[in-house]
């Protein structure tokens, strides 16, 4: 018997990090003069923030 969880697809799904991140954010990221990869490693760090507090990192980290 195969475990649900050993299921190429099943592990697929799992695996994806799904954006809740809104557009307004996405865009502020997006703006910021840093590579792809930092910008996207900052998505990952915000996405389960509440989005004020995404704003209020991001206001942060554009003034450094």
């Amino acid at each position: 018997m195969v475990k649900i969880e050993e299921i190429k697809e099943i592990k697929k799904y799992f695996k994806r990090i799904y954006t809740i991140v809104s557009k307004e954010v996405q865009e502020m990221i997006e703006n910021l003069d840093l590579s792809k990869k930092k910008k996207k490693a900052i998505m990952r760090e915000l996405a389960f923030l509440p989005e004020k507090e995404q704003l209020k990192y991001l206001d942060e980290f554009k003034s450094l």
